[in-house]
């Protein structure tokens, strides 16, 4: 990871992300952004901070008697009935610094809303994602304030020296003078170590993982039904399993002429149809294919994909971004959509 360059504060109100430039550990800053595709690639390196009124960081104290307790990486550590069911939070792996356990969290539908895009449009140019709670050295005041929306968090050093965080509100015109501007000439807190964060690592890989699997599997099968379906290379293997003496033919002569007269009507080409089918999936957009539940390609040349019909408002997006494609939506039962394109012509 190259020097960092550049932060993105994400909040859960408009406009969602602020943008900053690290000059020698202190913030400068750029501009604010309603839509994520108004941000330039060009960033060598990049750090997320999340808002406190979009993430959320505990801390609990573990009893004396449990410091040497083992501390699961997949469990959530902070559930009550008052914040959502576990299985709708974006939890990251738990902290143990002395006695003290930390974790941020925020619902997935947030973090799928705001923070996945940014991991896939900036790739493997994060350093890490973290809250605002421990990402400054506080000034000489020993307080700050975080604007988001119209909900103020503000954070301040006690007698012992911890961080305590509260919550107040802000007139329209008090936000409006403040808009975009909460770090500007703060210096960031360049340790990282105690400060639970988000492994953006894992998350790239998974996406990267993800999308190649689902690749190498509609290849595979594509690839299996060509071959199966081609008497010519069917000899061929036959043949050449003979020849190393895998697989005892008893009369070679004869598929050695079949071979000759197959080898006179069929070309050893990759069918057309399937350069399509190949062609039209490399065009499809990652979340189209992580969210594939199933797919078919008839004979007529009519690839149908299937998904969850959750999905459905991603999948409106992507037939008005290539009405050219002349998609159909059509329903399969209470719970899935399938969408087909007629590859014929494509």
């Amino acid at each position: 990871m190259s020097k960092l360059t550049s932060i993105i504060r994400i909040k859960k109100n408009k406009p969602n992300y602020d943008l900053y430039q690290v000059i020698e550990g202190k913030l400068n800053y750029i501009n604010t952004y309603e839509d994520l595709d108004q941000i330039d690639n060009n960033i060598s390196s990049l750090k997320l901070i999340l808002s406190l009124n979009l993430c959320t960081e505990g801390e609990r104290q573990l009893p004396e008697k449990n410091k040497n307790i083992k501390i699961e990486s997949s469990l959530f550590y902070f559930s009550h009935q008052i914040i959502s069911e576990v299985n709708d939070l974006k939890f990251s792996k738990p902290i143990l610094i002395g006695n003290k356990l930390r974790q941020i969290w925020l619902n997935k539908s947030d973090y799928k809303r705001l923070i996945e895009p940014v991991i896939i449009k900036f790739n493997n140019k994060i350093e890490n994602i973290i809250t605002e709670k421990f990402a400054f050295i506080l000034p000489e005041n020993n307080s700050l304030e975080f604007i988001d929306g119209k909900n103020i968090s503000v954070l301040k050093s006690n007698k012992d020296g911890e961080l305590e965080l509260s919550y107040s509100s802000y007139s329209n015109n008090a936000i409006q003078e403040r808009k975009g501007r909460d770090y500007e000439g703060l210096v960031l807190n360049n340790k990282n170590s105690g400060i639970p964060n988000f492994d953006v690592t894992k998350q790239k890989l998974n996406f990267k993982l993800y999308s190649i699997l689902i690749i190498i599997f509609i290849l595979l099968n594509v690839l299996l039904t060509y071959l199966s379906s081609n008497p010519y290379i069917n000899l061929r293997v036959s043949h050449a399993l003979n020849e190393s003496k895998l697989l005892k033919i008893d009369n070679n002569e004869e598929i050695i002429n079949a071979e000759k007269v197959i080898s006179e009507k069929f070309e050893n080409k990759i069918p057309n149809d399937l350069l399509k089918f190949d062609d039209f999936i490399n065009k499809l957009p990652l979340n189209m294919l992580e969210n594939l539940i199933s797919l078919e390609f008839t004979i007529a040349e009519v690839l149908i994909l299937k998904y969850n019909k959750k999905f459905l408002p991603e999948i409106l997006s992507f037939l008005n971004n290539n009405s050219y494609l002349n998609g159909e939506i059509y329903e399969v039962n209470n719970n899935l959509l399938a969408l087909s394109f007629n590859i014929e012509n494509y």
